[in-house]
């Protein structure tokens, strides 16, 4: 190798270590595969306040969902890449943090209990109590009076003071679910009385992805 040779390689790796270390020290961002959806992923997090879903960086380590209401659509995530994808129905009136709203409240939450544990699907729960009924499954647009919960539960606590924690706004205390629905049909449009609805294989593929503690993002 040449003089004039061996010093553009030394140079090239200098460059290629320097873009490394601009990278890992979370300095620039690589896109992730959450882009192409239209996702606002969440943010890096600061060292000094990490959650115990996050690294000293602020990536997640664990997966963590995002619940997508302009989409109709929850999005399981790892590592900045989407594990799953399934079609939601969120609440007809629309965003809320009230209680007696009937709304979908944003921002972060966690997976507080799961609920639901050998219940066979389409089953139903009253009080968050499986009362050994089968509900019928609608496939089509049938949207029947009683607002169902069925199959599984993800009851969700809110994490955020002022948005979804505390006196007449707080999401544990309104019962906001990841549940399962009779009304199948009406998945992919909103529909619920503030919960998150899915198909009853989906909310069972989800609860067996997933852990008490899972972090869970509501967003527009």
């Amino acid at each position: 190798m040449t003089m004039i040779n061996e010093q553009f390689f030394i140079r090239g790796l200098s460059v290629v270590s320097v873009l490394m270390a601009i990278i890992l020290s979370g300095c620039f961002s690589v896109p992730d595969s959450g882009s192409k959806f239209g996702l606002k992923l969440v943010p890096k997090l600061g060292p000094k306040a990490v959650p115990a879903q996050t690294d000293k960086t602020g990536n997640h380590r664990s997966p963590f969902i995002v619940v997508n209401i302009s989409k109709q659509k929850l999005f399981l995530m790892n590592k900045g890449k989407i594990i799953r994808s399934f079609d939601v129905s969120t609440a007809y009136h629309g965003i809320g943090n009230k209680s007696g709203s009937h709304k979908t409240p944003l921002g972060k939450h966690r997976i507080k209990y799961k609920i639901g544990d050998g219940v066979p699907i389409g089953g139903i729960f009253k009080g968050r109590k499986y009362i050994h009924q089968i509900a019928t499954i609608h496939k089509d647009k049938t949207d029947i009076p009683e607002d169902l919960i069925t199959t599984r539960i993800l009851s969700l606590e809110g994490l955020e003071p002022g948005l979804n924690k505390g006196k007449g706004i707080d999401s544990f205390e309104r019962h906001i679910y990841i549940h399962g629905t009779s009304e199948e049909g009406l998945i992919g449009h909103p529909a619920s009385e503030g919960c998150v609805r899915m198909r009853n294989a989906d909310v069972l593929a989800l609860y067996n992805l997933v852990h008490e503690g899972t972090l869970v993002y509501i967003q527009k």
